[in-house]
């Protein structure tokens, strides 16, 4: 169960919110989730949508804290909510979506306010509307560095070197970039496969037909642990870990499970 531990912290048109998830049986241990809300002005994230966890709002809220309260107790995935003061309806959100999206609809007035996660993309960061109209976060860095040294920024920054496993993120990336990037995978040399950076992922073959160069990974000289986006060839490409590019940092975005 959920209950609350620290309930908040307010401060401007920002707070906190603390839930604390305790455990069954007599080693269990309670988990915090803490999370930081601010309230937002609907056309600042324009194009994009509040993504609904609900299709009708829940009536009777008294206060925006006991809307986040309910948001995140009934959905830990959720990072964001709509209240409504006058009404009390609120809506769960799991964050925002793009208005392309099945379902997506435009906040109506009765809606109220919104209320969102605080960093779920962050400074200096983009959210970008792929083709299939999922969204992704992401910042482009215009200053060339190694594959480790890429990593360790984007990690510092709770983000990661970006992912690119369709054929949408590869559209993506001939759209933003300026030159070769850097971008997330490794040749994992002792077990003799590709990995995402991020994620964990094992490339699948259909991954690598899709979206790297012909003939792409090789590992040439048996130097090549790293990967690239080759503007010119546009395509993903397997070079040394000690070339240096600009790259692109990902942050993941909530997702509901499964």
């Amino acid at each position: 169960m959920l209950s609350t531990n620290t309930l908040v912290l307010f401060w401007g048109l920002m707070f906190i919110l603390t839930l604390t998830k305790e455990g069954l049986g007599p080693h269990a241990q309670s988990v915090s989730t803490s999370l930081c809300y601010s309230k937002e002005n609907h056309s600042s994230y324009l194009p994009f949508l509040p993504k609904r966890l609900i299709s009708s709002p829940w009536t009777g809220i008294p206060h925006q804290l006991q809307c986040a309260r309910r948001s995140l107790s009934s959905f830990p995935v959720s990072r964001g909510f709509l209240y409504n003061p006058a009404s009390g309806r609120c809506s769960p959100l799991l964050w925002l979506e793009a208005p392309s999206a099945q379902g997506a609809q435009p906040v109506q007035p009765e809606d109220g306010e919104l209320y969102l996660s605080c960093g779920v993309c962050g400074d200096d960061f983009e959210v970008m509307e792929l083709a299939s109209g999922d969204l992704v976060c992401l910042r482009y860095v215009n200053e060339a560095a190694s594959s480790e040294e890429a990593a360790s920024h984007c990690s510092e920054m709770g983000a990661y070197l970006v992912s690119v496993k369709t054929l949408d993120k590869l559209t993506l990336l001939k759209r933003i970039a300026k030159g070769n990037v850097l971008v997330g995978f490794r040749y994992l040399r002792s077990e003799g496969v590709y990995s995402w950076l991020g994620h964990d992922e094992i490339l699948t073959r259909q991954q690598i037909e899709k979206v790297f160069l012909p003939g792409e990974p090789n590992d040439d000289e048996g130097i090549e642990n790293c990967g690239e986006f080759n503007h010119y060839a546009q395509g993903l490409n397997d070079i040394p870990c000690d070339f240096r590019f600009p790259y692109i940092c990902e942050k993941a975005l909530p997702v509901l499970n499964g």
